[in-house]
């Protein structure tokens, strides 16, 4: 994946530190660990990273990763490490394509801003003017007033008055809301806002941050009704291409739709949780893989690439 604009993404490298006794006991002595799987071109000067990557799989029992390593604009080091499939012991490739979870929300934002810099956007645009969706209301209740003070400005800096530990991030629950609407599950993005829309802030927009993924679920919808194209299309086409980014794309949520170079995902501890889409609605899945829909969270987490 390559990107011809600086500063799109800024990385950061830990240490890893470990400290052993100096003199440790015969039944202190660490046991013998087997070698991580590496794939991709190996450089002696960068040695550090390879260690570095093999200690972060080892010792957190990851069943792989990649990393991917640019000076001055140039690709330097992009080494896969473990597998991608741990069954059929498919090794990481450097091009593995990844779930980049909440990642996303930083192409939403800069496409967003794009769009300011356009003049076909303005940072302080009330949000709910620029959409569509009229609130779904309990019979007798009142939309709140403050809705009309949201604006994209808010939504890029998890302003605009929803407070998820007071209330529920919606794009959680589904089922709830699709029951809610009347609708089959999943409940989709625009359920999900017509909902929403029904119930009262939990702050006046811009008095505090609050972590939100309603709001970037807000700003992709948005660029839909802005540029009149589907958010995925719109960002592969008018965003990440002129960027020469060609790898990247929206993910799925069942494992049977994965993409090709796509890793399998894991989760720690076998973790399931309850299918709100598929053929297994309210049963137990594991949770990558229909514990929420990944297509649902397109501008909020829904993309997967490549490091490189």
């Amino acid at each position: 994946m390559r990107c011809s604009i600086r500063c799109l993404r800024s990385w950061a490298v830990a240490c890893l530190l470990a400290a052993w006794p100096s003199a440790p006991a015969a039944e202190d002595k660490p046991k013998e660990r087997e070698p991580v799987v590496s794939i991709g071109r190996q450089f002696a000067e960068l040695k550090p990273f390879d260690e570095l990557m093999e200690g972060f799989v080892r010792d957190n029992e990851l069943p792989g990763a990649a990393l991917a390593v640019a000076k001055d604009g140039r690709l330097v080091y992009a080494r896969g490490f473990g597998y991608a499939d741990v069954e059929k012991k498919q090794p990481v490739q450097p091009e593995s394509l990844f779930r980049i979870a909440s990642i996303s929300k930083s192409f939403t934002a800069t496409a967003t801003l794009q769009l300011v810099e356009q003049g076909k956007l303005g940072l302080n645009d009330s949000v709910f003017d620029l959409l569509p969706h009229k609130p779904h209301l309990a019979k007798g209740d009142k939309a709140d007033p403050r809705l009309e003070q949201v604006t994209i400005a808010h939504l890029l800096r998890h302003q605009g008055g929803w407070d998820r530990k007071e209330t529920i991030d919606p794009l959680f629950h589904a089922i709830e809301i699709a029951s809610v609407l009347g609708k089959p599950p999943p409940a989709t993005q625009d359920d999900v806002i017509r909902f929403m829309m029904g119930w009262q802030l939990d702050f006046d927009p811009g008095q505090r941050y609050v972590y939100s993924n309603l709001g970037y679920c807000l700003l992709g919808r948005v660029i839909e009704q802005l540029t009149g194209q589907a958010y995925g299309d719109y960002m592969v086409n008018e965003f990440l291409k002129p960027l020469g980014i060609e790898s990247m794309r929206l993910g799925k949520t069942l494992l049977h739709d994965r993409a090709e170079n796509e890793v399998k995902y894991y989760p720690k501890g076998d973790l399931l949780g309850i299918a709100v889409t598929g053929d297994a609605i309210g049963a137990k899945v594991s949770w990558p893989y229909g514990a929420w829909s990944i297509e649902s969270f397109d501008s909020l987490g829904g993309w997967i690439a490549s490091a490189p």
